[in-house]
C-alpha cells in the first residue's frame, strides 16, 4: 500500500511519518492527535530484542482507526486496542479489493 505524506480525516489533516526505529518495543505506530501526526515503522524496523516488525499496511490501518473515531467523537471506542485492531484488519481486507 502506498503511504502518503498526509491523509484529510474530515476536516483534520494529519502528517504521516516513517519512524526510523522503534523506541517503545511495543509500539508499532503511534497517533498524535494534537500534533496531527501519524508515525509508523515498517516491517523491516526490528524491536531492541530483534523481533522483527509489524507489516506497514495494517499500522497504518490501525493508526489511521484511532483517528477517525477520534473525529467522530469517539475517544472512548478509541481507547479499546481490541476494537481497533479488528476493525483495522477488517479494513485493510476491504480496501486491498477495492484496489484490485
Amino acid at each position: 500500500m502506498k503511504i502518503p505524506r498526509k491523509i484529510t480525516i474530515g476536516s483534520r489533516t494529519f502528517k504521516i511519518k516513517k519512524m526510523a526505529r522503534i523506541s517503545n518495543e511495543s509500539e508499532w505506530g503511534s497517533m498524535d492527535w494534537d500534533a496531527g501526526i501519524i508515525k509508523y515503522a515498517d516491517g523491516k524496523s526490528k524491536t531492541r530484542s530483534g523481533e522483527k516488525g509489524k507489516n506497514k499496511d495494517i499500522v497504518i490501518m490501525h493508526e489511521l482507526t484511532h483517528a477517525i473515531l477520534e473525529t467522530m467523537g469517539r475517544e472512548d471506542m478509541s481507547q479499546d486496542e481490541g476494537l481497533v485492531e479488528a476493525q483495522a484488519w477488517l479494513y485493510l481486507q476491504v480496501f486491498k479489493q477495492l484496489r484490485g
